[in-house]
């Protein structure tokens, strides 16, 4: 856990994220869902209420994995009502990304299944320099990296854009 934190934490420094807005929770990895939800809502709107930000990214209702789904559905049901600019993201979900693995020349398009739903999706192009310091970033999870599966799914996140969708509310 320790490990993984840091590499969080190296992770975000490369690609400009100040440490004071790094928050962890310590909530044990894909057990999410089976923590008292009050107590996890009351702290993420803990930290919205200090930090009071204009936008968030969050992770897509729709992820597969549990810890991504329900921290997006619990940080959404925080600030669907509000003014904040929300912007959701996917990491688990079959068949993506596509291609597997480095293709830092491919773009980042929403799954298949996902294309004809009723989400906005948003690319965002980044630079040569921007897909080179995401590339960086994502190599200090090094834990992470040894293993085939997650290597492939990290590496395939580098890519010409990112790719966000805009919850139902902020669609306009």
């Amino acid at each position: 856990g320790r490990k993984r934190l840091l590499e969080f934490e190296k992770a975000s420094a490369l690609i400009g994220v100040p440490e004071q807005r790094l928050f962890n929770l310590g909530y044990p990895d894909t057990r999410l869902k089976k923590v008292n939800r009050r107590n996890v809502s009351l702290r993420f709107k803990s930290i919205i209420d200090t930090t009071k930000p204009s936008i968030v990214i969050l992770p897509t209702p729709l992820d597969t994995h549990p810890d991504h789904s329900t921290t997006g559905e619990i940080v959404l049901s925080l600030l669907l009502s509000s003014k904040t600019t929300l912007y959701e993201y996917l990491v688990h979900h079959p068949r993506f990304p596509r291609p597997e693995g480095l293709k830092t020349d491919a773009y980042m398009l929403p799954p298949t299944r996902l294309v004809n739903s009723r989400r906005d999706w948003r690319r965002f192009m980044l630079t040569d320099s921007e897909v080179d310091r995401k590339l960086e970033a994502t190599l200090q999870y090094k834990t992470q990296l040894v293993y085939p599966i997650p290597r492939n799914l990290l590496l395939g996140m580098a890519r010409r854009n990112e790719l966000f969708t805009i919850p139902e509310r902020s669609v306009k």
